[in-house]
């Protein structure tokens, strides 16, 4: 079971993938068009930390990734070129707001998701890709609809849905509800669902209960797997999905899908 992405921020703050910003900063990168004496680390360098904040959030190492996106940040911080400067500052804040979000400190991930939207909103940036700014605009929606300020993530979705982040219609109708009935799932013992994931979260005192109520409460979420600690770790794993994989026996595994 691999983590796919993050759709919201207790997931997809992490948010989207956002890969794409990470290839076009490569790419500048290995051209040398923004050079190396711009900071103290090679913009491919802070591209690496980048990269390496995203996979240890997605397995759950929210405290090393939070070491990686400040070490990038800081680098990003001493890059002489605004227009580098900004998009580099663009793609950290938004890591770190992934991370706060995944660890549920959404108060705190809204305020480097506002310095992500500054940050690609500024007038010395070149325009920022599409694609990178319905990411943030999705991320932004998901850590205040978390925060119960569904008016403000309804114009965010919105926003990032006329980018062209199609995910955000899930949003978007959960946001319009009360439309329809209560989501629920029945606990599948001994089965595994592999495949299909947004992300997957530890559970120090997880329970099967806990890992269906957290994908219950996520609109994006349609089916889970709790495997119980000391497979993949010491702590239980809730792996959420984005749809419904096939079942599989599993003696460590408890499953669920959303009705």
């Amino acid at each position: 079971m691999a983590a796919r992405r993050r759709p919201e921020c207790s997931g997809r703050t992490s948010f989207r993938d956002f890969a794409l910003g990470l290839v076009l900063a490569l790419s500048f990168a290995a051209s040398g068009a923004w050079g190396q004496s711009a900071a103290q680390l090679p913009p491919a360098s802070i591209v690496q930390l980048i990269l390496e904040g995203q996979t240890l959030m997605a397995l759950g190492k929210f405290d090393a990734s939070m070491d990686r996106y400040k070490a990038a940040y800081w680098a990003v911080e001493k890059m002489r070129e605004p227009g580098p400067r900004l998009y580099f500052r663009a793609l950290v804040q938004l890591g770190i707001a992934g991370n706060l979000g995944g660890m549920q400190r959404y108060q705190d991930a809204l305020k480097y998701a506002d310095g992500a939207v500054a940050a690609i909103s500024d007038p010395r940036i070149a325009t920022a890709p599409l694609e990178l700014r319905a990411t943030i605009h999705h991320a932004r929606g998901a850590i205040l609809y978390s925060l119960g300020r569904r008016a403000e993530a309804q114009a965010m979705f919105q926003l990032a849905l006329s980018e062209g982040d199609s995910d955000a219609n899930a949003w978007l109708r959960a946001i319009a509800g009360p439309a329809a009935r209560p989501r629920s799932a029945t606990l599948e013992y001994g089965t595994d669902r592999p495949g299909l994931d947004i992300r997957n979260i530890a559970l120090p005192a997880g329970t099967p209960e806990m890992c269906r109520d957290t994908c219950l409460a996520e609109p994006s979420c349609r089916a889970f797997t709790l495997v119980q600690p000391g497979i993949q770790g010491p702590d239980a794993r809730c792996w959420l999905k984005h749809d419904v994989p096939p079942p599989k026996s599993c003696a460590w595994c408890v499953s669920g899908v959303v009705q």
